[in-house]
């Protein structure tokens, strides 16, 4: 006989605690949210700033962010190829294709993905150093 869960507690995440979190979910192979923190709550013993990472979890890690990084940059490189073929577009008048406002929308999705480029980068040496960067860019 299953146990009937009938009590719920809501937890919220920054976004960079949320990615940290499906980050580790996904280092130890959990696929259920829920079944995951319960089991890190009620059955680990968390040691945090202690925690010493294996060699082989780091490895895992940085492989999961270098898929990562590779998605972004396909994404970014068909970006950069797509702007780059619209620039020599002209109409019959001669006149550009591409406004300064497309250009502009693009530049920003490449400004986002490299953002989760570094973001990711960011949560990864934080998980291997045990420190923690936002005090230090809140003090800038």
């Amino acid at each position: 006989m299953s146990k009937v869960r009938k009590h719920v507690i809501a937890i919220r995440f920054s976004d960079a605690e949320f990615e940290k979190l499906s980050m580790q979910m996904q280092l130890e192979g959990y696929r259920n949210r829920s079944k995951y923190i319960r089991e890190t709550v009620l059955v680990r013993r968390i040691q945090r700033r202690n925690f010493h990472r294996t060699e082989a979890n780091i490895t895992k890690q940085l492989a999961l962010l270098k898929a990562e990084i590779s998605r972004i940059g396909n994404n970014y490189n068909q970006k950069v190829r797509a702007l780059n073929t619209l620039a020599k577009l002209r109409d019959r008048n001669g006149r550009p294709v591409v406004t300064a406002g497309m250009v502009r929308t693009d530049l920003a999705d490449m400004k986002s993905m490299m953002s989760e480029i570094l973001d990711k980068v960011r949560i990864v040496k934080e998980d291997v150093t045990g420190e923690s960067e936002s005090s230090e860019e809140d003090s800038l």
